[in-house]
């Protein structure tokens, strides 16, 4: 029988301006999930079918940075008396996520399904109160769909998630009551998957979207 999950986080960090052009935000946590409910490739006891098997089998605990600092350069080099802004920011997340205090020697001391080691974002703006053009970076770790770490299933439903690098260019520009909203996702046409199902659309991967367009015209009364 599952049983309730238990567990406690702790954080500490610091977030401030430097200057008015500077901004920071840093942060250390750490998390203890305890009773965690998952799922595990086991064998038939004819050894002809291996299938998943759901139930409390590990503490778990997640000891992690994330920092955040965006800086107007413009700003800090006009000392404030530009028109327009040159904002650059970075967002940085550092996860170990790791299976302790366990009987399954097949999970023990391995990284937690879906907590990517390493999550970075950046990006760079420029414009004023007119206009805006935005361009911004992302890169997340590879990553486990499983608790036992597996690389590759037959059935694909478990196995790992490789890591991805997507790109984003949005840009928006105001005229009295008029707006244009527009936005390339994927600008790079990145071919990745971010999760693998055992259901509906699967079983297997969920690819990614394409690279994808919008434009928005907005009138305000």
């Amino acid at each position: 029988l599952l049983k309730d999950e238990t567990g406690y986080t702790v954080d500490a960090g610091i977030r401030g301006k430097l200057r008015d052009w500077l901004y920071y935000d840093l942060t250390v946590f750490y998390l203890k999930y305890n009773d965690r409910i998952g799922s595990i490739n086991v064998t038939s006891p004819d050894s002809l079918e291996t299938y998943r098997y759901r139930r409390n089998f590990a503490d778990s605990r997640n000891l992690g940075f994330e920092g955040l600092i965006e800086a107007d350069i413009l700003k800090a080099i006009s000392k404030g008396a530009s028109r327009y802004k040159l904002a650059v920011y970075t967002n940085l997340a550092l996860i170990d996520a790791r299976y302790i205090n366990t009987q399954e020697t097949a999970i023990k001391n391995k990284p937690v399904e879906f907590v990517p080691p390493v999550l970075f974002r950046t990006g760079v703006s420029f414009g004023n109160k007119r206009f805006d053009i935005s361009l911004q970076y992302s890169y997340i770790a590879k990553q486990y769909s499983d608790a036992t770490n597996a690389e590759f299933t037959p059935r694909a439903v478990d196995g790992a998630v490789p890591g991805y690098q997507v790109m984003e260019l949005s840009a928006n520009y105001k005229w009295q009551r008029f707006t244009l909203f527009g936005s390339i996702n994927n600008l790079t046409n990145a071919k990745y998957f971010t999760r693998r199902a055992d259901g509906y659309p699967g079983p297997g991967i969920l690819p990614s979207d394409p690279r994808g367009y919008y434009v928005t015209l907005m009138y305000k009364l």
